[in-house]
């Protein structure tokens, strides 16, 4: 009777325990939805602002009005900076939850949970293939800024072309980011699914 006693006991405080985890799980999933509608909207606006830059470059080399190109290079190179900031933030965010998704699996094996740490395992690979991601993006983007560096204010012919290239380069990442980051949101609405079916288990 007294072994029994003790496994309801220990039970009582592992039940809390895990409850408390599950709810920690869908409170951090919310937290992922917020960041990737606000990540989304960001995306839209940049491919609007990418695209325009694009459209007034051209219009302005058509012109030859070379005033107006200085100031658009100078938007270009202020968007460049812009989502270099973002990626780095980007690359920050995404190993955090690569070592708090290692600290979960850690922690279900010490409870014995196996299930747990499959889920958890998958987290870990998702959020370290974000970081690889985010990491590639943060490289490309800095090698446009300074190929981009070295072509502002020529405006020969071969230059412009050049120039016109890693605009376009620009708007194509911009679209890619949008399409990434819609994916993102889904992965995560399908996890915040998941824990809510671990909670009602």
């Amino acid at each position: 009777m007294r072994h029994l006693a003790r496994h309801v006991a220990l039970l009582a405080l592992l039940l809390p325990a895990a409850a408390l985890a599950q709810d920690r799980d869908v409170r951090h999933d919310h937290g992922e939805l917020r960041r990737d509608q606000a990540e989304v909207s960001d995306d839209v606006r940049d491919l609007r602002w990418a695209e325009t830059l694009q459209a007034r470059f051209e219009d302005a080399w058509r012109a030859r009005d070379w005033n107006a190109v200085r100031r658009i290079e100078d938007g270009v190179a202020r968007y460049i900076q812009q989502e270099l900031g973002d990626a780095r933030n980007d690359v920050a965010h995404d190993a955090e939850a690569a070592r708090r998704a290692e600290a979960e699996v850690r922690q279900d094996r010490r409870a014995g949970d196996r299930h747990e740490a499959r889920e958890d395992i998958a987290k870990v690979r998702h959020d370290r293939a974000e970081t690889e991601r985010d990491e590639a993006v943060f490289k490309r983007l800095s090698d446009l800024q300074q190929r981009f560096a070295e072509l502002r204010g020529r405006t020969d012919r071969r230059d412009m072309e050049r120039k016109r290239d890693l605009i376009a380069d620009l708007v194509v990442m911009a679209r890619g980011e949008l399409n990434h980051d819609t994916r993102d949101q889904h992965h995560d609405r399908e996890q915040l699914r998941e824990d809510r079916r671990d909670d009602r288990r």
